[in-house]
């Protein structure tokens, strides 16, 4: 993953295969793999259905879902905790 400071994704090449997602906390763009095939994982005592709330508010059933909806919008989602966001 490739983070430069002072750019915008129109003015970020990426390499093949990646696309630039721009990080809204920092105001910086960075290229992102999205072509690769995203397994959710299991975690222990929890399995593989899980909740994360996003740094945008949302609450997603995993991980792959943060993942999609980051590569989807090209604005980067984070994991702020397990568990749904507040008032969802």
């Amino acid at each position: 993953m490739i983070v430069l400071e002072g750019l915008t994704c129109d003015k970020l090449e990426c390499d093949e295969g990646q696309q630039c997602v721009m990080n809204l906390a920092t105001s910086t763009p960075m290229c992102m793999d999205c072509t690769r095939p995203c397994y959710s994982a299991t975690l222990p005592g929890v399995g593989t259905s899980y909740q994360l709330c996003g740094s945008d508010g949302r609450t997603y059933n995993d991980w792959c879902s943060i993942v999609q909806e980051t590569c989807t919008r090209r604005v980067l989602v984070e994991t702020l905790h397990f568990g749904p966001c507040q008032g969802q």
